[in-house]
């Protein structure tokens, strides 16, 4: 890694190497299961993948330059995790795109977005930061979760583990 946008670049792998741990996850729970609800984060574990998403695509939207509100969806929005996985290859397909393009140049650059009818602005790489660790943060909501069902299997999230697994590839 030699420049701020290969960093940024490697938390982003990060982040979808850690979704691909959680979907399987999923997969793994019945229905019933992926839905039970806790009284924590975003309320069961599909609606943690749900907001993950959600966050996802509203970032992807603001740095792309949209200035709507950033409206995050529940787990309703989507009926099953085969459903909710199809978007998100949409936006994984907009992340790649806008990752691709980035410079360190552009990482000052500010970044609005709406919410709650105030409009914060940060810099672009703040938010790609901040994309990163907010899915981190929801991991362990995730794994707690997952704990709470009786699993003892659960998907490893560290950085480290990811940059262990990276390099024994």
């Amino acid at each position: 890694m030699n420049t701020a946008t290969d960093a940024i670049g490697r938390l982003h792998e990060h982040r979808r190497w850690f979704r691909v741990k959680m979907i399987e996850a999923l997969k793994s729970l019945s229905p019933e299961e992926q839905r039970r609800t806790f009284p924590m984060g975003p309320g069961s574990a599909f609606a943690v993948a749900v907001h993950c998403w959600g966050a996802e695509t509203g970032w992807i939207s603001a740095v792309e330059g949209a200035t709507a509100a950033m409206t995050l969806p529940g787990a309703e929005t989507f009926p099953t995790l085969d459903s909710l996985l199809d978007e998100w290859k949409k936006t994984d397909a907009r992340w790649d795109r806008f990752l691709a393009a980035v410079t360190d140049a552009d990482l000052g650059k500010p970044v609005a977005r709406v919410r709650d009818g105030k409009t914060y602005t940060t810099t672009l790489a703040d938010v790609l930061i901040h994309v990163t660790t907010h899915q981190m943060y929801h991991a362990a909501q995730f794994k707690n979760m997952l704990r709470q069902l009786g699993k003892t299997d659960l998907p490893p999230s560290d950085f480290i583990m990811f940059g262990r697994e990276k390099w024994n590839a």
